[in-house]
């Protein structure tokens, strides 16, 4: 049986509400939902004890979890949905005891709000309807964002402060992405894109990627642009070199680039996942470049 659906709400911060560590752009998140209990257990929850029994603490405790993981997802989804990769922290605490009610009108300690702080990218996300009927599309069919993006999310993260582990888990989240991609579209294939060693990644987006039976096509086409492909392929050498020899990795321009094109690589899959509205988060000259009829292996041949 289905758990009782959790409400949100979320406006911003009051100035009354800031406190040290708060800051003016913060969120907050009113979250409610139901949960059936027993006569037994709702007599002790009525009951004005100052301490609270077993079974009104793992109540409490079942609930306060249940809507704490909801907010993470639906905040996960948001940051994915809206292309924006921040720290990988999304909420910064709880306020107040969870509250009870029994009429929705009346409420005695056991509701939390929680203080989202998201990060300034995630911040400018303007909360309307449209965007809200999208991640309850996604939050219902249980459809959370890819490995690969959180994988290259704590890449991003890492990039100044340690370079060479920045690019080796920049390049497993293409790897881990492209196999979550192909057994999405092809579950039969789960086992062997997970338990089997995988053809180079760059050789399974140039010549598997076209054949899969993709959701969506931009201009009736299945491919990532060349200059992306490009980019992997020195990022999966240099990868490599760091792999087997140790060799230095700065945080310069050429490794922001490489995270930079494995995320538009990772909007692709997720387009082609059927996601119409990854197309949003890439790069207008990428765009273009799938506008334009790529040159095939056979025409390059013969000129």
């Amino acid at each position: 049986m289905l758990p009782p659906p959790i409400k949100i709400l979320l406006r911003p911060i009051k100035k009354e509400e800031i406190k040290q560590f708060y800051e003016e752009d913060d969120w907050v998140a009113l979250l409610s939902t139901e949960e059936a209990v027993s006569d037994k257990v709702a007599a002790q929850f009525r009951a004005d004890e100052k301490e609270p029994t077993q079974a009104v603490k793992e109540v409490s405790t079942r609930v306060n979890g249940r809507i704490s993981s909801f907010l993470r997802e639906f905040l996960r989804i948001v940051r994915w949905r809206n292309g924006v990769y921040g720290h990988h922290r999304l909420i910064r605490c709880a306020e107040g005891e969870l509250e009870w009610s029994q009429d929705g009108v009346t409420w005695k300690p056991a509701r939390r709000s929680i203080i989202a702080s998201v990060g300034l990218e995630l911040r400018a996300v303007r909360f309307k309807s449209p965007l809200f009927d999208q991640i309850s599309e996604l939050l219902l069919a249980e459809d959370y964002e890819p490995i690969g993006h959180e994988l290259l999310r704590e890449a991003w993260n890492l990039r100044h402060d340690s370079p060479r582990s920045a690019l080796m888990l920049g390049v497993s989240a293409l790897e881990v992405g492209i196999k979550a991609f192909v057994s999405k579209l092809v579950p039969s294939s789960e086992w062997l894109c997970f338990e089997m060693p995988a053809p180079p990644v760059v050789k399974m987006i140039e010549e598997y990627l076209p054949k899969l039976p993709v959701k969506l096509k931009i201009n009736d086409k299945v491919f990532i642009p060349p200059k992306i492909i490009e980019v992997l392929r020195k990022a999966v050498t240099k990868r490599n070199r760091v792999a087997h020899k140790g060799t230095a990795i700065h945080n310069d321009e050429s490794l922001a680039d490489i995270l930079m094109n494995i995320q538009m690589t990772l909007y692709f899959l997720d387009y082609y996942a059927g996601h119409s509205w990854a197309i949003n988060n890439m790069r207008d000259s990428d765009i273009n470049d799938l506008i334009i009829s790529p040159a095939t292996k056979g025409d390059e041949h013969n000129r």
